[in-house]
């Protein structure tokens, strides 16, 4: 079955479910998931497919979380997947992820996340396992920024993707794009003015091989490190 709403989708994780269908643009809601058995949170759905090959081309589902939502917090031991999700104005992260289990990301979409807030990863937030592989597929990160140059975001690198103390990162196939920071004009400034390092991706003791992937306009303030 396709859920309508993401409350009754993760009321539906049992043992032995492995996916979640999602349908349709959907009212947003932060959720907690806990996943000690593989779980696959798969969007794009009109309602009548039968498996996830019957979605229609391209299709997402959108989750709009109007600047007053943060996203998803998951904590796993076990493999957990993201496809065909657009996450939409997250007030803070759209992800954010701890615990010794994978983590995929496959064509989805993270716009315009944490626009108000300070802080790492918007878009994506991971730490804490040398266990954990993170991989980012065919999707698509942009706009994740503050929108407030003069904030002092010096410890807050990573603005749309951070992982720390991970097995790895993988980035195929995707585009992060206007990430960061708006352009500061730093003169006559004083260096409280904020500034990113790592503007779209900032790794903190993990490996990343990053394969087919475009940065374009990520901005980190008035610094070096704006990729």
């Amino acid at each position: 079955d396709a859920f309508a709403d993401l409350d009754s989708a993760l009321a539906a994780v049992v043992p032995g479910k492995t996916e979640i269908w999602i349908s349709g643009q959907i009212a947003a809601s932060s959720l907690s998931i806990a996943a000690s058995s593989p779980l696959a949170l798969r969007g794009g759905f009109a309602g009548t497919e039968n498996s996830p090959a019957d979605r229609a081309a391209g299709s997402l589902t959108v989750l709009d979380f109007g600047n007053a939502l943060g996203g998803f917090t998951i904590d796993n031991s076990a493999a957990v997947e993201i496809d065909r999700l657009e996450f939409l104005r997250c007030r803070t992260r759209a992800i954010a992820k701890s615990g010794v289990g994978d983590l995929a990301l496959r064509d989805s979409v993270f716009t315009r996340c944490g626009q108000n807030a300070l802080l790492k990863g918007r878009a994506l937030y991971a730490e804490g396992s040398s266990a954990a592989n993170i991989s980012i597929t065919n999707c698509v990160v942009r706009g994740n920024m503050t929108v407030d140059s003069n904030r002092g975001e010096q410890s807050n690198h990573g603005a749309a993707v951070y992982v720390s103390g991970c097995s790895r990162l993988f980035v195929d196939d995707s585009l992060f794009a206007s990430n960061g920071m708006q352009l500061v004009d730093m003169t006559g400034a004083y260096d409280y003015f904020g500034y990113v390092l790592g503007a779209a991706i900032y790794a903190d003791s993990t490996p990343v091989t990053a394969r087919g992937t475009r940065f374009a306009a990520n901005c980190n303030g008035n610094r070096q490190g704006g990729g």
